[in-house]
């Protein structure tokens, strides 16, 4: 049960991330660019959760979890340049 569960949110929050890469200006893609934060806190979640259901199990979906990966890399590429410690541009 709680394999499904992590399959699942893997998968939503992948096609919410990635899903902003449409350019479109219908307001669902547009909606899905803003919240960069939070999904990268919701990513961070589920690899953590991967990685205990891991070392319980010994079973992971490797798609999922590498592409979890991938996104919050992806994420932090976008989110750094509006964080204190990048240097700013005059």
């Amino acid at each position: 049960m709680v394999l499904v569960i992590l399959i699942i949110l893997s998968y939503v929050l992948l096609l919410m991330v990635f899903g902003s890469l449409i350019k479109d200006s219908y307001w669902i893609f547009k909606a899905l660019e803003f919240p960069r934060v939070q999904k990268l806190v919701l990513i961070a979640v589920l690899i953590a959760g991967w990685v205990i259901y891991w070392q319980v199990t010994g079973r992971i979906d490797p798609f999922a979890f590498g592409a979890l990966i991938v996104s919050a890399a992806y994420l932090i590429y976008k989110i750094f340049p509006y964080t204190p410690i990048f240097p700013k541009e005059v």
